[in-house]
């Protein structure tokens, strides 16, 4: 009986959100969007290192500044950290709402955590992907202004009270008089259903849409996607679905390459 009761509230509450939306600015003093610093802990344990920790961590200050709100170049282009066979990657393109994003591999620099946390693999090859298309492709349609933030978990733009669906990243595009907002995750599917909520936001978000600018009076399309790291002969196997009745529910797939960012902004007009 408790479980049938808190599903209800759920359902209950997750309607009576949608129903008082707001759509509301982002300052640059929100913390929670914008960190202000990244943080490095470093664990120095010689059992897990092979290598004089002081070395490595002067090498990254040398690539970062001792004080990286000196150093203009670190947020204005990307950059990459060598030491052997340890890379970090700096993330600094124009559209990043805040810059630089910070990916490291896991396997080999477990030994560092990151605060904000670093981009995973997943996410890491979606920033490229979208980097590449805008600079060396036309996309399908004009716009003024685009942006693309990463959202953080537990603290950012979530739905669903049943599992908290936090978004990897949101997308703005400005296009004339209306804003497009796309809600990007990119991540693996084989331990999914097909029938996951998460896979239905698609949907969902289109309730949200409409109260919102009934609400507003705003111009606002909101949109939901989902960029599969598992490939799509793999996910057939699994859940038997054409690609293209996937696509029609806005799972794509990494593995298309710029042809899935290509149809990621086709799909968000």
């Amino acid at each position: 009986m408790k479980i049938i009761i808190d599903k209800s509230y759920r359902h209950e509450k997750f309607h009576w959100q949608t129903k008082n939306l707001e759509l509301i600015t982002i300052s640059e003093d929100d913390e929670t969007f914008i960190p202000k610093e990244y943080v490095f802990i470093v664990n120095s344990n010689p059992k897990l290192l092979t290598f004089k920790i002081t070395e490595f961590t002067n090498k990254l200050k040398e690539l970062i500044g001792e004080y990286p709100e000196n150093d203009e170049e670190i947020y204005e282009k990307n950059k990459k950290f060598n030491y052997n066979e340890y890379i970090i990657e700096f993330f600094a393109s124009n559209i990043h709402l805040f810059k630089p994003l910070i990916y490291k591999s896991k396997s080999k620099l477990n030994f560092i955590r990151l605060s904000p946390e670093n981009l995973v693999n997943s996410e890491r090859n979606f920033i490229i992907l979208l980097e590449d298309f805008l600079e060396n492709h036309n996309p399908p349609f004009e716009f003024d202004e685009i942006y693309l933030l990463r959202n953080p978990s537990r603290k950012g733009v979530g739905f669903f009270e049943t599992k908290g669906f936090y978004p990897d990243f949101i997308l703005w595009i400005i296009k004339k008089d209306q804003q497009i907002i796309d809600f990007i995750d990119p991540k693996g599917l084989v331990f999914i259903d097909k029938n996951d909520e998460k896979l239905k936001l698609y949907e969902d978000i289109k309730n949200i849409e409409s109260d919102l600018n009934q609400s507003t009076g705003l111009n606002v399309k909101l949109n939901s996607f989902i960029l599969s790291i598992t490939e799509f002969n793999q996910l057939f196997k699994k859940w038997g679905v054409p690609k293209e009745e996937l696509e029609n529910q806005n799972i794509l797939f990494l593995e298309d390459g710029i042809d899935c960012i290509k149809q990621l902004f086709v799909k968000s007009v």
